[in-house]
């Protein structure tokens, strides 16, 4: 059994249940829609001039910073999101579970000499 979606047939308030591949179809739309938002978030951020550092919280809570553009990505279907680290790691995050995008202070510079 699908889930419970209210129609109104002409002043009629019938209860229809959506089918498994309704139930797939607004899944999948609902995904693309928060995914496109999120992403699209990044992309402008990545390509703000000046670029101000950012960090990604993830919706379990852990934080990845991105302190230049080349320090991340937006795969071209909008739906992963590569962060690099200096030591050549990285992590691959679904958009889907990024709960917040925070912009972090600059680093200061140190003083010369």
């Amino acid at each position: 059994m699908g889930c419970l979606a209210h129609r109104d047939d002409v002043g009629s308030s019938r209860k229809q249940y959506l089918t498994r591949a309704q139930n797939q179809h607004v899944a999948t739309w609902i995904f693309g829609v928060i995914s496109h938002s999120v992403t699209g978030d990044l992309r402008r951020l990545l390509s703000a001039r000046p670029f101000e550092r950012f960090s990604v919280v993830t919706s379990s809570g852990k934080q990845y910073e991105v302190p230049s553009p080349d320090h991340a990505g937006v795969n071209p279907a909008s739906s992963r999101i590569v962060i690099w680290f200096d030591d050549d790691s990285s992590v691959t995050l679904s958009a889907l579970h990024i709960a917040a995008i925070e912009k972090t202070p600059s680093k200061p510079t140190p003083p010369a000499g």
